[in-house]
């Protein structure tokens, strides 16, 4: 809705007669047209658009002012207004989008590391008692069944049995026998 009113008023301003006016009107639509980057936060979208604006309206500027009364100051002050511009909605665009990009990867990153936090309490929590040369699980596994979800009992089997792969279990082995025995 906010893109179909900038774009009528536009065409509007495109026909205006009055140089005064034509100039008012043509710097509310750039204003309107940051509302639009802001709305959108889409570049390609707004400067396109502003892009077909400014050609539209620099045709209808110079046209306005007389061709035949046209200086160089005038033609280079026109195209650097709208370079201006457009590097403004460039950069507040960009702007806002890497603002948002760091709010989600800060939300991102808080909720990994409270889940993080909570698996490795729960891992705390699954404390059992393990034979270090067979690797069976000794004793009472009831924390370490309620953290696996375990409906068998674990308690006499192999805790190797429970990784899924031998990568794994080798990792184990080497973590086992590079501790200090006491």
């Amino acid at each position: 809705t906010f893109g179909c009113c900038h774009f009528l008023y536009s065409m509007g301003v495109a026909l205006e007669t009055n140089l005064v006016v034509f100039l008012c009107q043509e710097k509310l639509l750039v204003v309107f047209l940051f509302l639009l980057a802001v709305v959108l936060i889409d570049l390609k979208v707004v400067l396109t658009l502003y892009i077909c604006e400014s050609a539209v309206f620099t045709i209808r500027f110079w046209f306005l002012i007389g061709f035949e009364k046209l200086t160089s100051i005038i033609i280079v002050t026109t195209l650097t207004s709208h370079f201006v511009v457009a590097i403004t909605l460039v950069l507040v665009i960009h702007n806002i989008r890497s603002n948002i990009a760091a709010r989600q990867n800060s939300g991102s990153t808080s909720s990994l590391m409270l889940g993080f936090r909570h698996v490795l309490r729960g891992v705390c929590d699954g404390d059992f008692l393990l034979d270090r040369s067979s690797c069976y699980i000794l004793d009472d596994a009831s924390c370490l069944e309620r953290l696996l979800k375990s409906k068998k009992k674990l308690s006499e089997s192999n805790f190797l049995d429970l990784f899924l792969d031998p990568e794994s279990r080798l990792n184990f082995l080497n973590f086992l026998h590079a501790q200090d025995p006491s």
